[in-house]
């Protein structure tokens, strides 16, 4: 769900950054490419070396640290102002800043620059904890803080900086690694379904996008409002969530509050959900994760309530099959009916009893 896509560089700053980086009095010479990194400040992950580029992942525009990348090479001069660095994070590639060299920890060279960075989810570290919990997608710390916090702690390392380092969170069931033969490509050959480049999904996902846009073909708001569906962020590393989600918990801030989830399985991690947003025939988009609001401006030509209404009706509907996150106008997922006692729902209880969405769990409302 993208409840975990929300989290702002500020959070950081608020928090204090993690300090990975050794200091040192001796001048040491540029690494070599390909070599890895490690984050200790947010940084944006864009399409093009630019800070006007776009960004890689729709809604989780800054990557945190701790994350890793593998840098593969520079526009420049390396820690120069003006310097952008190609990289690769959880299977994708794109650029980031590399003007300052105190925003990263710069590990050894690395001889597999293809290798995806993330870590994966079927692989336990030694010394990691045990999930003693499930949720409806998979393995779960549970729902407290109190017991998430003993899980993390057995998962992360504390920092003399006061931060934390989480290497041993481990895999399980609803935590699919990249490899994970349950994933594949999304259909690019969609006509008003537009997909990026390198998402995966489970084969439902699949299917349910190609009945998005056989039935988009047909329907009469599509073609009276001109908009076409852009679809991203469906699967993601949920051994990367987890570790962000227990930086924060380490500490002492329920995730939650940050718009994100409790470390464990997602509809995201399992390959079910996407984030879906409503494009108009300017090419803006009209239900944008930042949307939280009755009154939220979009740019859009189509106002946000009306572009969250035709999006739920066509997503939601009996054919496409799909149901939504009752506090995110985005995020779809298949697999399930809605229960009384979750936060799903769909057209036109979405907008009846869940309007406008609140962007956070903590909105999350029985129906």
């Amino acid at each position: 769900m993208s409840i975990r896509t929300g989290l702002f560089a500020a959070s950081f700053v608020a928090l204090g950054v993690v300090a990975l980086a050794p200091t040192t009095s001796v001048a040491q010479a540029d690494p070599s490419f390909p070599f890895d990194v490690t984050l200790t400040r947010a940084l944006g992950f864009r399409t093009s070396p630019s800070l006007e580029g776009g960004f890689v992942f729709s809604g989780r525009n800054y990557l945190q640290p701790p994350a890793k990348l593998k840098l593969l090479r520079a526009t420049g001069p390396l820690w120069r102002p003006g310097t952008f660095c190609e990289a690769e994070h959880a299977g994708k590639t794109g650029y980031i800043r590399c003007d300052d060299k105190s925003a990263m920890a710069v590990g050894a060279a690395s001889t597999t620059p293809t290798a995806p960075t993330s870590t994966p989810a079927q692989t336990n570290p030694a010394g990691a904890p045990q999930y003693k919990s499930k949720n409806s997608f998979g393995v779960s710390c549970g729902n407290t803080m109190e017991a998430c916090t003993e899980f993390c702690k057995q998962a992360c390392d504390i920092l003399p900086s006061g931060g934390a380092h989480c290497p041993r969170v481990p895999g399980g069931e609803g935590l699919l690694p990249e490899s994970s033969p349950l994933l594949k490509d999304l259909p690019r050959d969609l006509k008003y379904v537009k997909t990026d480049r390198g998402d995966k999904g489970t084969s439902e996902t699949i299917e349910g996008l190609r009945r998005l846009d056989a039935w988009l073909a047909s329907s009469p708001d599509r073609a009276k409002y001109n908009y076409t569906v852009h679809v991203s962020n469906c699967w993601r590393d949920g051994i990367v969530d987890s570790q962000k989600e227990c930086y924060f918990i380490m500490k002492g801030k329920d995730p939650r509050d940050l718009k994100l989830a409790m470390p464990g399985a997602t509809p995201h991690s399992s390959g079910k959900a996407c984030d879906v947003h409503l494009i108009d025939a300017g090419g803006k988009n009209a239900v944008p994760s930042s949307a939280c609001t009755a009154d939220a401006q979009t740019g859009s030509s189509i106002d946000f309530k009306t572009a969250s209404r035709l999006l739920d009706e066509a997503m939601t509907n009996d054919k496409v099959n799909a149901q939504r996150l009752n506090y995110e106008a985005w995020h779809y997922e298949w697999g399930g009916a809605v229960r009384d006692d979750d936060c799903r729902c769909k057209a036109p209880e979405c907008q009846q009893k869940f309007w406008p969405p609140s962007c956070t769990p903590r909105g999350c409302k029985a129906h």
